[in-house]
Parts: C-alpha cells; sequence; structure tokens
C-alpha cells in the first residue's frame, strides 16, 4: 500500500504538471465522477506540489550528508612567493622564494559515528517526507470528496425544488378550476398562490447555493469556471455497514500514513539519542596529497606526494555533548506522546465514523419510509379537495410535509456519503470509498 501510493500520488503530481501547463481553450461541459475527480487534485492543490518538493528537499539532503561518508578529492593549484631575512657572508639580507604546486588532496573518514548518525536521520526523513506526501494527498482527496458530495446535494436540492414548483403549479390550477365550480374560496386560490411565490423564491436562493459549491468544486479541480460542470451520481449500494467492522483498527493503524510517520520520527530520534551517547568516541581521518612543485609553473615541476592518518578524541567540549543528548531524551518522550495520542484518536475516530456510518444508514431507511408516507398522505389530501370534502389547507400541509420527507432523505443520503468518506480517512485510505459504489 505505501509504494503503491507513492507511486499514485506522483503520477498524478506529475500529470497535473503537465496538464497546468497547457491553457485550456474552450469552454465545453465537463464529465466528472468521483475518481475522476480525485485524480485531478495534483493540477491546483499546493499543499500537495509543496509536500512534493519537501520530498526532493529531504532526498537532497540526504545525498549531502552522504557525501561525508564518501571520499573527496579536490585539485589545489597555486603561486606563492615569500621573503624572509637571512644571515649571509656579509650580515644579514634579504631572501626571496617562489614555489608553484598542483596537487590532488584527498580526504577519507574512516570512523567517525556523527557522520553515520546523520546519513540514517537522514535516511529517515525522506521516508517521513514520503508519508507527509501520502498524509497530504489523503486530506486532499477528502476534501475534494466532501465538495463533491456537497455539489451533488445541492443539485439535489434543487431538482427536488423544482419538483415541489410543479406540484404547487397543478394546486394552483386545481384550486382555480374548484373556485371557478363553486367548489372552493377565493382562500384557497390565494393561499396556493403563495406556496407557490414560496417555491419560487428557494428556487431562485438554492440556484445561488448551487453556482457557489460549483465554483467551490471547479475551484479546488482547477477547473474552467464558465465551463457546465455535470457530475456522475454517487449511488448508495445496499451493504451491512457492520460487514467491514472486522480487524478495521489494525488495518488503520498500518495504513494511516500519520501514524506511520510519528511511529517513524520517533525512530528517528531514538537513532539520534543512541548517535548523542557515542559522540566521545575517537574518529578517525584518512587525508593524502599528490601533485607537483617547483619555482614557477615554466620550471622543471618535481612529484610530490603526502599521506597522513589523523585521529581525534573530544576531551572537553563544554558539555555539548551532555547537552545535546538531555535534548535527544526530550524529543524521545515528546514523540512517545504523540504516537500514543495518535494511536487512541484513531481508534475514537474509528468507533465514531462506524457508528455515524450504521446510524445515517438507518436514517436512510427512516427518511425513505417517511417520503413513501408523505406521498400517501398527500395523495389523499389532493383526493379530499378534488372532491370538495375539505379545502387545499390539507393539500397545503401535506405539501410541505412532503417536501421536508424528501428534503430529510437528501441529507440523510448526504451525511451518510459523508460519514463513508470520513470512515475511509480514518483508516488512512480515502480512494477505498470509490468500492462503497
Amino acid at each position: 500500500m505505501p509504494f503503491a501510493a507513492k507511486v499514485f500520488i506522483r503520477s498524478f503530481i506529475t500529470l497535473g504538471i503537465c496538464l497546468s501547463a497547457t491553457p485550456l481553450l474552450s469552454a465545453n461541459a465537463i464529465d466528472l465522477n468521483l475518481r475522476s475527480a480525485m485524480e485531478r487534485a495534483s493540477q491546483a492543490n499546493i499543499n500537495l506540489l509543496l509536500e512534493q518538493e519537501n520530498v526532493v528537499t529531504a532526498q537532497q539532503e540526504r545525498a549531502r550528508t552522504r557525501s561525508n561518508l564518501l571520499p573527496s578529492v579536490d585539485l589545489i593549484a597555486g603561486q606563492s612567493r615569500s621573503s624572509g631575512m637571512v644571515n649571509g657572508l656579509v650580515g644579514p639580507e634579504r631572501m626571496y622564494s617562489s614555489r608553484f604546486e598542483a596537487l590532488l588532496r584527498g580526504r577519507l573518514s574512516l570512523f567517525d559515528v556523527t557522520n553515520h548518525a546523520n546519513d540514517r536521520v537522514a535516511r529517515f526523513n525522506v521516508e517521513i517526507a514520503d508519508l507527509n506526501l501520502e498524509n497530504t494527498a489523503q486530506s486532499v482527496w477528502q476534501s475534494i470528496g466532501s465538495a463533491y458530495f456537497s455539489h451533488l446535494r445541492n443539485v439535489s436540492r434543487l431538482e427536488l425544488l423544482q419538483v415541489i414548483r410543479e406540484r404547487d403549479t397543478v394546486l394552483l390550477d386545481l384550486s382555480r378550476n374548484q373556485f371557478e365550480a363553486g367548489a372552493a374560496t377565493s382562500i384557497d386560490v390565494t393561499r396556493a398562490e403563495v406556496q407557490l411565490a414560496d417555491t419560487e423564491l428557494s428556487i431562485l436562493r438554492q440556484e445561488t447555493l448551487v453556482y457557489q459549491s460549483e465554483l467551490a468544486l471547479k475551484r479546488l479541480l482547477n477547473l474552467q469556471l464558465e465551463a457546465p460542470l455535470n457530475l456522475q451520481p454517487f449511488p448508495i449500494t445496499e451493504r451491512n455497514p457492520q460487514a467491514f467492522q472486522s480487524a478495521m483498527l489494525l488495518r488503520a493503524a498500518e495504513q494511516r500514513p500519520d501514524l506511520r510517520a510519528a511511529k517513524l520520527t520517533l525512530e528517528r530520534n531514538r537513532v539520534a539519542r543512541r548517535a548523542a551517547g557515542l559522540e566521545r568516541l575517537p574518529s578517525l581521518e584518512l587525508t593524502g596529497d599528490y601533485g607537483f612543485g617547483g619555482r614557477d609553473p615554466g620550471s622543471d615541476l618535481d612529484e610530490q606526494w603526502r599521506i597522513a592518518l589523523g585521529f581525534s578524541m573530544p576531551l572537553f567540549d563544554g558539555f555539548r555533548i551532555r547537552a545535546n543528548r538531555l535534548q535527544a531524551d526530550s524529543l524521545i518522550r515528546r514523540q512517545e506522546a504523540i504516537v500514543d495520542d495518535l494511536m487512541q484518536q484513531l481508534e475514537a475516530d474509528l468507533r465514531f465514523d462506524l457508528r455515524d456510518i450504521i446510524s445515517t444508514w438507518q436514517q436512510i431507511q427512516v427518511a425513505q419510509k417517511r417520503v413513501d408516507l408523505s406521498e400517501r398522505e398527500y395523495r389523499l389530501a389532493q383526493t379530499r379537495f378534488q372532491e370538495g370534502v375539505a379545502d387545499n389547507r390539507d393539500v397545503v400541509d401535506a405539501q410541505a410535509r412532503l417536501a421536508n420527507a424528501q428534503e430529510g432523505l437528501i441529507e440523510a443520503e448526504f451525511a451518510y456519503k459523508i460519514a463513508l468518506l470520513s470512515f475511509a480517512r480514518s483508516r488512512g485510505d480515502v480512494l477505498s470509498i470509490l468500492d462503497f459504489q
């Protein structure tokens, strides 16, 4: 999973950079489903791109620290002149000398605990940066899923209001016919007109909300703001929510990138602590020169070389090593507390999300039953009004209850989708929500 996620994320980022460099010239309609929406994440999200650069920075920092373990070779060339007083035959006299050298100077650390520890820490930092990138991608996908579901809900509300307007229009026509036939009063006609006007006002407000959520989703996905957007529905399949409860904590602990990054950080801090305790060990370094030298570059140059083995051991460092150990101990205790807190938060999130899924699934069943009963009540009230048994107040009330029931069903389905999305995020695999369709 971690390796596949890294390939998945980086391929999206590469695709996003290529596509974002090409200007969009037309405003054709955009058809999206949830999968394609998530695949466009890298084209606009600044956090994902910045985390990718953090990975590159960590990789180059690892290369820099690793260079301390490899030989280094420098080319040194220079001309020097010096003067000094010497005792000659007639007394002190000034002498001048000139020296030209062209050398290859090499250096190799044979044993240095600090260099090896820094290399291991840098290797941990690269892995942590990869996990942070994966965690950021999970958060971005969750945001996209939430915006996607919100826009679908707003569109469904608008479609419902348009259906309600049709019902209100039917009621108004029926009220006028009944009034002309003497089976209704003018108050019935006025009541139906008021009902239709309220619905028209609600439609105008809902159109604004639809436009707002559409713009938010387009902005999140870096889509043309003027292009029409068509979202594919996210069907809810009938399943027992408790079917995926088994072993969810263990699987989540293995998949959550933030928890894995926290544990890896703890391991890195422990490595740094062990290295701090070994800083008093001696270090061993091999150095050498090889080249040619003479009076000047045009003179005959003589071969020369030098090799040296250096030994260094700290005797007194002003309590620097002791401070490093105490600081490393503090970082370990701090990270242990973070890991424990994340574990508890993970378990709490998973338990709540699972309970939320079960609850919202049950709410869908109750909301659907409420819609069925409200539809039956509406038909009965409409029949009574058509037959002249009652005025249209019962129809207006029944229509309002039916509208509320249908609105409740839309909200219950939206809450269930958000619960699924939150559960997938808590498990550390937001893309697994695509399996719930």
